[in-house]
């Protein structure tokens, strides 16, 4: 008899295309190669309660610790959370590179907000 496998993700994602910036926790840079300053452009792809999947140009180890910063943009709710590289993977030959965070604080206003704000984008 065959076992279905449950679903492996505990929170719903949603899509969402954000600016944001990875700042590289103090002490961790040196991991990351190459990196022009303390923090790392990108675009945030997917959020649930629990992370987020971001989009860059640097090649971030699992394990790093980040924090998340949302600019305030065209109306998208702004601020931080902090985050650790969970998973890591090669996007395209830019090179860049698709990067599942793990929040840390999953019960922070930044994740409140960014939830709120993508249920009202999609009309839900």
């Amino acid at each position: 008899m065959a076992q279905h496998i449950a679903h492996r993700r505990q929170y719903e994602r949603h899509a969402i295309d954000v600016r944001v910036e990875l700042a590289i926790a103090e002490g961790q840079a040196g991991q990351v190669s190459p990196i022009g300053g303390p923090s790392v452009a990108g675009r945030m792809k997917n959020l649930s309660a629990g992370g987020a999947f971001v989009v860059v140009s640097t090649y971030l180890p699992r394990a790093t610790q980040v924090e998340l910063q949302v600019p305030a943009e065209a109306g998208v709710p702004a601020g931080c959370v902090t985050a650790r590289v969970a998973k890591v993977q090669m996007v395209d030959r830019e090179p860049r590179y698709g990067v599942g965070l793990r929040f840390e604080n999953t019960d922070c206003e930044l994740v409140r907000a960014l939830q709120a704000w993508d249920g009202e984008e999609a009309g839900t």
